[in-house]
């Protein structure tokens, strides 16, 4: 399991993704059922996140040039702006998953990786 969480977060965050979407690939490998795995993935994703920026303040300490109010590579106003719309928003997900049958959320889920697959190539 220690290979898993190193394999994850190293890539969640060379990626700039939360950690989630790949939690959730090795959970759906060993057969977790897709509403279990996205909720446990979701729930991976904040402890991936939280040393990601970390590193992301230390790695970005001293550059010049950032923008107001940043903290190395993290923008405190971004911070500010996106927790307590996540925080409101986290229950509208919750419900729509609780009302999706397996195989939407499959479908739903498979859409979301390609989408983020995209915005990967197209950054290289």
């Amino acid at each position: 399991m220690t290979a898993y969480g190193l394999l994850i977060g190293s890539s969640a965050a060379l990626m700039g993704i939360g950690g989630g979407l790949v939690a959730n690939v090795a959970l759906s490998l060993y057969r977790f059922p897709i509403h279990a795995a996205i909720a446990t993935a979701s729930g991976v994703g904040l402890f991936v996140s939280i040393p990601g920026a970390f590193g992301y303040v230390v790695s970005g300490w001293d550059h010049p040039g950032l923008p107001p109010l940043s903290v190395g590579y993290v923008s405190l106003i971004g911070f500010a702006l996106l927790t307590p719309l996540s925080l409101l928003t986290v229950r509208f997900g919750v419900n729509l998953a609780h009302h999706m049958q397996k195989r939407q959320m499959e479908v739903a889920l498979a859409v979301y990786q390609v989408l983020i697959s995209l915005r990967f190539a197209a950054s290289l």
